[in-house]
């Protein structure tokens, strides 16, 4: 409520003084929000092509939602994320497709997106904490780079920054239960199954964090405060079951976000923002 407020605080039976409190109109941030989708699925997974589908359309005309995949499951799939486990552990997966919503619970006590689209649209108009600016190079068999981070606010609330390695273009079979020999509807890229030349985005190559997030000092969170914390990638590295692979810069792109470090699951906030950016590319707080 805007306005101004006489307020006094009582401590048993003796009262504070009378103070004045004026409550104004919130500026506009100075960052974007962005959220993040996390689209846990699968090459062998045939309804995994309707969330698939539903972002890319929704990102035509919204950029600001990111999404990563994460490969995973029992079939047969060469993306697959080294601890796809560890994530499916943490976020309570317990089917393909599910898409983690900006890494809080939603209203029905899950972390998955209900796959309406009008979700993706209000947090999409929320307030923005903090931004995010990313660099990177390549290095020979690396990609070293840099994530800062600033502050909107000053808070000494827990957060924690992800920096993770993506990438796009990875042509793949895709099984497709939205054709004809499977009788879901509406058919889905060209209702064949597989997919032959199936384009998968965003595939989660490695972190240089923790999975879930190194902590950002509390003293760095202040009011126009910036943190930065520098990252190496290597290209190569191995999905689960063990199998190399080596990740082509060009097509790769990094992912950062700051997340609520609280274990109380009632209380965590999730995502605070995201962004990113081409390997070899910067882009600054926006």
């Amino acid at each position: 409520m805007i306005g101004t407020f006489n307020i006094k605080a009582t401590k048993g039976t003796s009262p504070s003084s009378v103070q004045l409190l004026n409550v104004v109109t919130k500026s506009a941030s100075p960052f974007t929000q962005k959220i993040l989708l996390e689209d846990v699925t699968g090459a062998w997974c045939g309804y995994c092509p309707r969330v698939a589908y539903s972002l890319e359309t929704y990102k035509q005309t919204h950029p600001n939602c990111i999404s990563i995949a994460v490969h995973g499951g029992s079939g047969i799939d060469s993306m697959k994320y080294q601890y796809y486990p560890n994530f499916n552990s943490k976020f309570a997966v317990n089917g393909y497709p599910t898409a983690i919503f900006n890494r809080k619970k939603q209203s029905d006590g899950t972390y998955g997106w209900s796959e309406d689209q009008a979700d993706l649209d209000l947090a999409l108009t929320k307030w923005a904490p903090l931004g995010l600016a990313i660099n990177s190079t390549v290095s020979g068999t690396n990609i070293t780079g840099s994530v800062k981070v600033k502050f909107n606010v000053t808070t000494e609330k827990s957060m924690k920054l992800v920096i993770a390695l993506v990438e796009n273009g990875l042509v793949y079979p895709q099984t497709n239960y939205y054709s004809p020999q499977y009788g879901a509807t509406p058919y889905l890229y060209g209702g064949v199954s597989p997919v032959p030349d199936f384009v998968h985005n965003g595939v989660l190559r490695k972190t240089s964090t923790d999975l879930f997030g190194d902590a950002i000092p509390v003293t760095a969170q202040t009011k126009n405060g910036v943190y930065e914390l520098p990252f190496t990638i290597p290209v190569t590295g191995t999905v689960y079951g063990g199998v190399s692979y080596t990740a082509v810069p060009t097509k790769c792109a990094i992912v950062a976000f700051v997340v609520d470090g609280s274990t109380g699951t009632t209380t965590n906030a999730g995502a605070y923002n995201v962004q990113y950016a081409a390997v070899g590319s910067s882009i600054g707080f926006d």
